[in-house]
């Protein structure tokens, strides 16, 4: 039998769920969490991380992509430049960028 993931309650907090017990079994991690382990903050009392921000601002300005209106390609580009992102929190982090 397998041990559970490390983040799971069973196992360790502060562990990264694996992306492929996202795609089986849903992506139940908190995004900041992702944030904090790609970008190396904290998570903020609200919203996604500043550096986690400046980051997704400049890779959409780049690619010229209007997260307000255009937001499925806004979440593709991010993942596009980090696959690392979930599609929760590329979801996350583009709908905290618009609401902004």
């Amino acid at each position: 039998m397998c041990a559970p993931f490390a983040g799971t309650a069973a196992g360790h907090a502060g562990s990264m769920q694996p992306e492929w017990v996202a795609k089986i079994v849903g992506d139940w991690e908190d995004p900041r969490r992702r944030l904090e382990t790609l970008f190396g903050e904290p998570p903020a009392s609200s919203g996604p991380q500043p550096a986690a921000r400046r980051w997704a601002s400049d890779v959409l300005h780049q690619g010229n992509i209007d997260p307000d209106r255009q937001q499925a390609a806004a979440i593709r580009l991010l993942r596009k430049n980090e696959p690392r992102l979930t599609l929760k929190t590329a979801t996350y982090l583009v709908r905290n960028m618009t609401s902004a």
